[in-house]
């Protein structure tokens, strides 16, 4: 679970369905951490 892992929560439900279709493949999800990591939630939180 990315949002579990990178930003210490689960993903409301509209997360949720943008998650799930960005994670299809490896470079989506990769491209979903590096987009978590870059958010102000995790800048400021962590």
């Amino acid at each position: 679970m990315v949002y579990l892992t990178i930003l210490s929560r689960y993903p409301s439900d509209d997360e949720m369905l943008i998650a799930n279709t960005w994670c299809q493949d490896a470079a989506g999800t990769r491209e979903l951490a590096w987009a978590l990591i870059n958010s102000d939630e995790f800048l400021f939180q962590h």
